[in-house]
């Protein structure tokens, strides 16, 4: 469990680096005037949301991250790779706060 623990942080840390070097996610939505009324409800709403979609019967492919043994070079074509999991998971420790940034 505990191995299964450092590779999702390494997950997250190599997304977070990814995310530094790219403009669009280093713009910081959050000194927004406009998105200073966030709080439990939304994201009561936006994990409502993720699960609505991720309950579509087309949204099965989406559910969980793509193993690199199944799909041999994957991570290396896409650097972003993101999963309904993941956005969940995102929403839940604060790090997408608002429908904008869940969109």
């Amino acid at each position: 469990q505990e191995l299964k623990k450092a590779q999702g942080c390494k997950k997250y840390q190599r997304i977070l680096d990814l995310k530094k070097n790219n403009k669009i996610y280093t713009q910081d939505v959050h000194d927004n005037t406009e998105n200073l009324g966030v709080g439990v409800g939304d994201t009561t709403a936006m994990l409502a949301l993720v699960k609505r979609i991720s309950n579509h019967r087309t949204a099965t492919v989406f559910r969980r991250a793509v193993n690199p043994l199944e799909a041999p070079g994957y991570t290396d074509r896409i650097l972003f790779p993101i999963d309904l999991t993941l956005i969940k998971k995102m929403v839940l420790c604060g790090y997408i706060r608002t429908f904008e940034e869940l969109h």
